[in-house]
């Protein structure tokens, strides 16, 4: 059964950015990529290869698309073949923003963008990016929030003494959505989690120095930010 790609709007906007790129700035793209080491890096240093190419809004989509359709290619096992065919079926179901004339210009680019989505760089990008955030949940955001509870005498009408409490408020998203957790926790929980965290990161360096030491090109998720 053919591939088919329900495309939304903003990947069609973005479609129609990438059909308009004059091909001398698509050329100066694929040599900037093809000319990269094979060696995955994070999607921030792929970014700066591209927009040292190519203006930013044509970079930054270029980019976006690039990893998308990678990153199903990868969970799918795709073939090229197989993505720009279906690609091209759902644009043409689009006639009110695709017309003949855009779509050639589509077909006239699409080698280019191929070239793109086989570069060794590019995909070993998209794998890390995959492997990176392939989990069942992902973590969102993470908040400690601390309340001061009054304690009232027994007609309610006095304050006579305050609990301090927290919540431990966690966001996170799955297959299903964006999720939130809110845990009680006190000032020993804080406390452990604070060590934990310290650790953690103390645990990341040790394994980031020792598989320095191996030769092999390493991707830290977060690490820049």
């Amino acid at each position: 059964m053919p591939a088919q790609i329900r495309l939304t709007k903003d990947q069609v906007a973005d479609l129609k950015v990438l059909s308009e790129a004059d091909l001398p700035e698509w050329n100066s793209v694929v040599v900037a990529v093809e000319g990269l080491p094979a060696d995955p890096v994070l999607p921030d240093a792929l970014e700066a290869v591209f927009k040292k190419a190519v203006p930013d809004a044509f970079a930054e989509t270029l980019l976006r698309q690039s990893l998308s359709l990678l990153g199903m290619m990868l969970q799918l096992s795709l073939k090229p073949d197989q993505v720009f065919e279906a690609l091209g079926t759902s644009l043409r179901l689009e006639p009110a923003s695709w017309d003949e004339d855009r779509l050639a210009r589509w077909v006239e680019r699409e080698p280019l963008f191929r070239r793109i989505l086989v570069a060794e760089a590019v995909v070993g990008t998209a794998k890390a990016l995959d492997l990176s955030y392939e989990h069942a949940q992902l973590l969102r955001r993470a908040r400690i929030l601390t309340d001061i509870r009054p304690i009232f005498n027994q007609e309610g009408t006095l304050i006579r003494g305050a609990v301090i409490s927290h919540t431990l408020r966690v966001r996170y998203t799955d297959m299903e959505g964006e999720h939130s957790l809110s845990i009680a926790i006190d000032k020993a929980d804080i406390q452990s989690i604070l060590n934990e965290c310290q650790r953690a990161l103390l645990k990341a360096d040790a394994t980031i120095n020792y598989v320095e030491k191996t030769g092999l090109h390493l991707i830290v998720p977060g690490a820049d930010v």
